[in-house]
């Protein structure tokens, strides 16, 4: 996973770099698509009972993070939280 998330903050493969592109309403080819002051939020998540999954790739501050759960319990806290100590690290 932490390979195929520095390949999102990179961007250096042009198919990557297009399925980053909002197409409309800030949806990307299967990403959701942020950008907050001078920086995007390039997002995905999933979950299937018992599993939940997100991903997000901030290419301009050049970090990001996996979080992966056995619960969706607090997980929107767990995401905010984590996605705020890596918007400082700017």
């Amino acid at each position: 996973m932490m390979r195929y998330l520095q390949a999102q903050i990179t961007e250096k493969d042009p198919t990557i770099r297009l399925t980053h592109q909002p197409t409309r309403n800030d949806i990307g080819l299967g990403w959701g698509v942020r950008t907050t002051g001078s920086y995007r939020d390039i997002q995905h998540n999933g979950s299937t009972p018992g599993f939940t999954t997100h991903i997000s790739a901030f290419p301009e501050l050049g970090n990001g993070c996996v979080i992966l759960a056995n619960s969706k319990a607090n997980m929107g806290k767990l995401i905010l939280g984590t996605q705020a100590i890596l918007k400082r690290k700017k």
